[in-house]
């Protein structure tokens, strides 16, 4: 049993934290002490998970959210978060041995998913929440949490947002709640926003980013309320961290304290941009007449470089430079939301880089500035500072568990671009789905020493791998002796029946589960209320007409 401590009416104590998947309110004003439970359930093959609430809001550990509606003994319908605008249900399966079976998925029910690292590790830090170093920050004040009304009301009364000793404390969320709703909803509460400042001292004097802010920000509370979420919790740099400035002939008015606080958070901070449980907004618009464009500067190519590292699934929205003028759609909730996250795909995606490729970068804009006669830093220690604190980042991404590349315009040159970066890193999870890789970028991926000694999932569906990538798969699986599951669905190779047979023989002489090479997308009949059956694989939240068809 999982149990809420629920106080009196009217008493001012606090319910104790809740473990992961049980609910609370998201209001910040009400108590949190509703009864509820969470159920884990974990695939026995690769080890992937789900958190199931009892308001039947799903989390797996892909990075998508769900909502589960139990149909009978027998069968539920599983709603996507990319399909909560629409009637798509997929069918899940709950079968006579105690399992449940949807898309790719067969789950059992488990105590709890088997954590993917521990406070004190070096590695899986993006993916940590309750007790690491980064929800302490929040706890303790260092990082300031910002309720997202505050910015709709500074929108609706025409003033900017204000740096953090400005905001009127009300607008703050207190930390150990926040946390303990951000270990509950993960990116359906806690948004990160990059963007460029447009002034020394204030970062949008003229509102121009707050005004598409406020009504993304807007459009994403409508979304995440299909999940049980109501507010959430905004993270900007100007408004989360103590800002300098302020004091008498201009000088600094932070308080000794403040500064220490404003060291930790910052020591912290960008782990946030990285996460996999925050959703990161980049906004890459800046107004006309303004020299540096949001790629052009120094600390938002670090952010951008960073947010495109992420793992997760639907956990960054791009409002790209020249996009429409979305504050005057009509749309709401996911159908404004949809081609926001969509922009995050194709090559124009950062790939990893190196810190010595890092630094080049940044020498390569550091020059185009000085040309224009500005600097890439207005902080001239931020030169320094800048690429210490991303191979510190670095560090992080080569310790994750997962990488996700799905819709990322790999083709062969890029995939072997991605792979000399990830070749020593601990990944357990690949998803290179959806791309043009073919022998040469396959070859590079099985090739990687991570490959051998820690990759267990590698998802491969919808590229180009022919008949002449079967020797090569076949080669690489006895010495990848950590591998449990190769999707290659909607590949050449699994229209040949040799091809197949040739794997199949292989993987079972090594072994491994049957269930864990697969060459077809199950496929499960529509739920009983009418829903549309969507083909299986979970991220098609991004996925374009020409892609369903190919489907």
């Amino acid at each position: 049993f999982l149990l809420r401590y629920a106080p009196q009416c009217g008493s001012a104590s606090l319910p104790f934290a809740a473990p992961m998947g049980c609910g609370a309110s998201t209001s910040g004003r009400q108590s949190s002490a509703e009864k509820s439970s969470a159920e884990y359930w974990i695939d026995d093959v690769d080890g992937r998970w789900l958190v199931l609430r009892s308001d039947g809001v799903a989390h797996s550990s892909e990075g998508w959210v769900g909502r589960i509606e139990r149909k009978d003994a027998q069968h539920s319908a599983l709603m996507f978060e990319w399909h909560a605008m629409s009637s798509k249900r997929h069918r899940v399966l709950h079968d006579g041995d105690g399992s449940m079976s949807f898309c790719d998925w067969k789950v059992r029910r488990a105590t709890a998913p088997a954590p993917s690292a521990s406070p004190g590790s070096s590695s899986g830090r993006e993916e940590l929440r309750r007790g690491s170093p980064l929800a302490a920050a929040m706890e303790k004040g260092d990082i300031a949490l910002v309720r997202g009304s505050y910015f709709e009301e500074c929108l609706r009364q025409g003033v900017p947002f204000s740096m953090r000793q400005g905001i009127p404390e009300e607008y703050f969320w207190r930390g150990s709640e926040a946390v303990d709703l951000w270990e509950e909803h993960g990116k359906c509460f806690l948004v990160i926003l990059s963007y460029g400042w447009l002034a020394k001292h204030h970062p949008d004097p003229e509102c121009f980013h707050l005004t598409r802010f406020a009504r993304l920000l807007r459009e994403f509370k409508r979304h995440v309320s299909e999940f049980g979420v109501h507010e959430i919790a905004v993270v900007v740099d100007f408004c989360s961290l103590w800002q300098g400035g302020g004091g008498e002939d201009g000088g600094d008015c932070r308080t000794p304290d403040q500064h220490a606080q404003f060291k930790r958070g910052l020591d912290q901070f960008n782990l946030l941009y990285l996460h996999t449980h925050t959703t990161a907004v980049k906004l890459e618009g800046v107004p006309s007449g303004e020299p540096r464009a949001y790629d052009a500067r120094g600390w938002t190519f670090f952010e951008s470089v960073v947010i495109d590292s992420k793992a997760g699934q639907g956990n960054v929205i791009r409002w790209e430079a020249g996009a429409q003028d979305h504050e005057r759609q009509v749309a709401e909730g996911w159908t404004f939301l949809q081609p926001l996250f969509r922009n995050h795909v194709g090559p124009q995606r950062h790939l990893p880089l190196s810190p010595s490729a890092f630094e080049e970068r940044l020498k390569e804009r550091r020059q185009a500035a000085a040309e224009k006669g500005l600097a890439l830093f207005t902080n001239g220690k931020d030169n320094a500072f800048v690429p210490q604190k991303y191979a510190d980042t670095f560090d992080v991404i080569l310790g994750g568990r997962s990488r996700g590349y799905t819709r990322a315009g790999l083709d062969d040159q890029r995939t072997l671009q991605l792979c000399a970066v990830l070749r020593d890193s601990k990944v357990e999870v690949l998803n290179l789905g959806t791309n043009e890789i073919g022998a040469e970028g396959l070859q590079a991926v099985l090739e990687m020493p991570c490959a051998a000694s820690s990759l267990r999932t590698l998802l491969l569906y919808l590229n180009r791998l022919g008949e002449d990538c079967v020797e090569l798969i076949a080669a690489a699986i006895p010495r990848l002796h950590s591998l449990c599951k190769i999707g290659l669905e909607e590949n050449p190779l699994g229209d040949s029946p040799s091809a197949r047979s040739r794997l199949q023989s292989v993987w079972a002489s090594e072994g491994k589960a049957e269930r864990g090479l697969s060459f077809d997308f199950p496929v499960y009949e529509p739920p009983d209320d009418g829903g549309e059956t969507i083909p299986s694989r979970t991220e098609t939240e991004t996925e374009t007409g020409a892609e369903t068809e190919k489907k």
